[in-house]
């Protein structure tokens, strides 16, 4: 379902974006190939066209990349884990998990690449139960664990830096977490229908908490988090046990 979601969204896409791109795009020289004509036989002008912009090729190109179902389309394999590398060209992303196992390890490295992200990575993979990060990854990115049923732990380790969109939404089975005190960023909707949270602690270093970060988790009890983080009016929505402790971050 979600991947016929994603399809018909980027069909719907592409059939705004492209045709916008296709005006802009200046001295094409396969356009005699196909013939000057439109779809009603008029003869069409291409004198006047523009260069395309950095923003109209984006489009383009993310619209594409949703079909593909990754992020980019230079995806590699190296074990259970599909991979792409960073535009340093030393580090990468984990844009999908295809193994089978409840336990699992991220490793350090894909090749000779860092993995530093996590992208959509568990996404959907309902079999997982734990999940230890190595040392290197800094960014658990959008849906990283979207909709994981039975997952109940995530080991994270120091060098931790921010937790992205909807990472952890749907994580029925999730009951405790563990945060290193690197983590200064929480975004949107991160543990949205955490059902079996029950208290989290966050460390001195935690700087915000998006929108609708909590919402839903109806049996969240207790948030431990530093007198200095903000926090969205909306981050707690339908958590109607949740008590919020400040505390004072040591300088």
């Amino acid at each position: 379902m979600k991947r016929f979601a994603a399809l018909l969204f980027a069909t719907v896409f592409l059939m705004f974006t492209l045709p916008s791109v296709a005006e802009d795009f200046e001295n094409f020289d396969d356009f005699d190939d196909f013939g000057e004509y439109d779809e009603f036989g008029d003869e069409m002008e291409f004198d006047d066209l523009g260069e395309a912009s950095e923003e109209d090729v984006s489009n383009a190109k993310n619209a594409m990349n949703a079909l593909s179902g990754y992020h980019d389309l230079d995806v590699q394999e190296e074990g259970d884990f599909k991979y792409e590398a960073l535009e340093d060209g030393e580090t990468c992303q984990a844009v999908r998990y295809t193994g089978f196992d409840e336990d699992v390890s991220v490793p350090e490295k894909m090749k000779n690449l860092s993995v530093k992200m996590l992208y959509q990575t568990f996404s959907d993979c309902t079999l997982v139960e734990t999940v230890i990060l190595p040392e290197t990854i800094e960014i658990i990115d959008n849906m990283a664990f979207w909709k994981c049923t039975s997952l109940k732990t995530v080991e994270m380790q120091e060098g931790l830096k921010a937790i992205g969109r909807c990472s952890f939404g749907g994580c029925s089975e999730l009951e405790s977490l563990d945060f290193p005190e690197s983590l200064e960023y929480i975004d949107e909707m991160v543990f949205i229908g955490c059902v079996k949270l029950k208290e989290v602690s966050f460390g001195k270093n935690l700087k915000s908490i998006g929108s609708q970060a909590f919402t839903a988790c109806v049996n969240l009890e207790k948030v431990r988090i530093p007198s200095g983080t903000e926090i969205a009016e909306d981050a707690f929505e339908q958590c109607p046990k949740v008590e919020i402790e400040r505390y004072e971050a040591d300088v």
